[in-house]
C-alpha cells in the first residue's frame, strides 16, 4: 500500500481524496481428509475509494495503480461535481416547462393560468447504459470513455385555470 499511496501522490492525488473503504486479513485452509484445518497462508486487502477531480486524467492514474501493485480496479463510478447544482437546474427547467404547458392548454382552452395549487418532485439520477463507464485498455494507457451524464428533475404542477 505503500507503493500505491506513493503512486497516486506521483500521479497528483490529494491525501483527501483517497479514502480506506475496508481492510481485511482472512486465513486460508488447506482441507484434508479427516485432517484438522490447517491454516496455509492470509489474504489480506485493501480497498481504496479514490477521487478524481479531472476524469479525462483517469487512465494514467489506473496505469500507475496497476504498475505499483493493485490487482483489483472497480470503476470508475462516473457522478457529479456539485450535484445540487445540478438538481436545482433540472428544477428550474422542470418548472419552466411546466408552466409553459400550463400557458398553452390554458390558451387553446381560451382561459388563463390563474396560479400554481401545488408542486411534487422527483429525481432520476443516471447514465445511458449500466451506471458505468466503459474502461478501453490500449497499449499507451488505460481510456475512460466519460460519455454523458444526465440528471432529471421531474416535477407534477397543478395549476389553477380560469
Amino acid at each position: 500500500m505503500a507503493r500505491v499511496r506513493a503512486a497516486l501522490a506521483r500521479a497528483g492525488i490529494a491525501e483527501r481524496d483517497v479514502q480506506t473503504q475496508s481492510l481485511a486479513l482472512t486465513a486460508m485452509y488447506r482441507n484434508g481428509d479427516h485432517q484438522r484445518e490447517l491454516i496455509i497462508g492470509y489474504r489480506a486487502s485493501n480497498e481504496l475509494i479514490i477521487r478524481f477531480r479531472e476524469v479525462r486524467g483517469a487512465g494514467p492514474v489506473l496505469d500507475a495503480l496497476v504498475a505499483a501493485g493493485v490487482n483489483e480496479i472497480r470503476g470508475p463510478i462516473l457522478g457529479f461535481d456539485n450535484p445540487e447544482a445540478a438538481r436545482d437546474e433540472a428544477r428550474g427547467i422542470a418548472i419552466t416547462t411546466a408552466r409553459a404547458r400550463a400557458q398553452l392548454y390554458a390558451q387553446a382552452l381560451g382561459m388563463r393560468v390563474k396560479r400554481v395549487v401545488s408542486v411534487s418532485e422527483t429525481f432520476q439520477y443516471g447514465v445511458p447504459g449500466d451506471g458505468y463507464a466503459n474502461m478501453n485498455v490500449s497499449n499507451a494507457s488505460t481510456a475512460i470513455d466519460v460519455g454523458g451524464r444526465r440528471l432529471s428533475a421531474a416535477v407534477n404542477v397543478t395549476f389553477e385555470l380560469e
